[in-house]
């Protein structure tokens, strides 16, 4: 790998970068980032790919993804300054080299905190991440400045081989060549807690009983109180029914569902950033309170799950994604719907996702139904939350549980 010296700078060869913005009006960065970090190049090769990507430029990403890359890229930026400050080599945020990406692992190893307060373990989904955030980098610079682009490090065996090593818990294998001495065990990642259909059914009836004493009760702040629970009821029943992102429930508009006896479609996802779209089909009892909350709307191309305002005025902005966390957790918190210390705090839109996946697990849905539903990619992502609830589709306990009710089970041919 090419040093940073022997790089001419982008500018010479790439006279668009003289247009692009500032780099603190698209990455926030510390304002001695140039000076104390890095090359002209680093800057600017970032700043294009980022500009070429925004631009349609090749890299296909969902808006969620989008936001994970350039969230994950100022880390990297943030995590090169603060090591150039550290010590006294210097840290190029480019090109990005194997031993920066393993010296970044040995700084999280939680053995030297001590030396370094801010080390902290974390988990191996954000490890691996943040990978993806440098390898989708090298793709961005590679479409958009050919001449500059270099080896992608995050493909580097040694590095890979370090990687699964430290997933699977074991001791690295000694090298001569190692750098590497002391990688931190990986924490697992904390999941939200599931939102099951045993939740739901606590959270239907503390929603009646209350929908039924406001609606007796007379007020202007009880009928806006029956607006937004009509509203956070008919949210959760979709988010239960669609297994949708809180993203997806976001962006939901009610030209997405013109006629009660259609499906809702899903204009665009995580996994659909072309925006094909999808179609899901909705539950009597869902049908019934997106009726209900459509009532109030005034706007037919406004979103769906809409904000409401202080005097109880539906307004044509979304709600966001914290909001949406946030009614999740006030229906489940109000209800009763978990006792288990702390795990209110965590519920959230995720938790509908996981709940739902245990349910159709727990009704004999197959691995493959069930990714369909949730529109997984990762057999794997599906296999943790399944793990988590003792909600594992067996084959074997399904075949005994046939033959304990009386079916027959015929040999097949050798």
């Amino acid at each position: 790998m090419l040093p940073p010296d022997a790089i001419p700078p982008l500018a010479d060869a790439h006279p668009a970068v003289a247009l692009i913005a500032a780099p603190e009006r698209r990455l926030p960065l510390p304002r001695d980032f140039a000076a104390k970090v890095a090359s002209e190049f680093a800057i600017g090769a970032i700043r294009e790919a980022i500009i070429h990507w925004e631009a349609g430029g090749g890299l296909k990403m969902g808006p969620h993804s989008r936001v994970m890359w350039l969230k994950n890229l100022r880390w990297w930026l943030r995590w090169c300054a603060e090591e150039s400050r550290r010590g006294p080599e210097r840290v190029h945020a480019w090109p990005v080299r194997v031993q920066d990406l393993e010296r970044w692992l040995r700084s999280c190893d939680p053995s030297a905190r001590r030396e370094r307060t801010r080390a902290r373990e974390i988990s191996m989904a954000t490890v691996r991440q943040r990978l993806w955030a440098i390898r989708h980098l090298h793709k961005a610079v590679k479409a958009h400045a050919r001449p500059f682009f270099l080896s992608d490090p995050t493909s580097d065996e040694a590095l890979q081989g370090r990687l699964s090593a430290w997933e699977r818990g074991e001791e690295r294998p000694s090298t001569a060549d190692r750098k590497v001495e002391n990688l931190p065990l990986p924490t697992r990642r904390r999941q939200r807690p599931a939102l099951t259909m045993k939740h739901e059914q606590r959270i239907a009836t503390y929603v009646h009983r209350q929908l039924e004493a406001w609606t007796q009760a007379e007020g202007t702040i009880n009928e806006i109180r029956t607006r937004r629970l009509v509203r956070d009821w008919a949210l959760l029943l979709v988010a239960r029914d669609t297994m949708c992102r809180r993203s997806e429930l976001a962006g939901f508009t009610w030209a997405d569902w013109p006629d009660p006896g259609e499906p809702l479609r899903i204009q665009r996802s995580k996994t659909d950033p072309e925006g094909e779209g999808e179609w899901r089909q909705l539950s009597d009892a869902t049908r019934e309170a997106l009726l209900q909350w459509r009532a109030y709307a005034s706007d037919w191309n406004a979103p769906i799950f809409a904000r409401i305002g202080a005097a109880g005025e539906v307004k044509s902005v979304p709600l966001t994604g914290h909001a949406i966390d946030a009614i999740i957790r006030r229906l489940a918190h109000r209800a009763g719907a978990e006792r288990r210390r702390g795990a209110l705090r965590e519920f959230g839109a995720h938790s509908t996702r996981i709940g739902m996946a245990i349910d159709l697990a727990r009704a004999g849905a197959s691995v493959a139904e069930i990714m369909a539903e949730g529109r997984w990619k990762n057999v794997r992502t599906l296999s943790v939350y399944l793990e988590s609830a003792g909600a594992e589709a067996s084959a074997v306990v399904a075949m005994r549980r046939a033959i304990a009710a009386g079916d027959t089970v015929t040999e097949g041919k050798r």
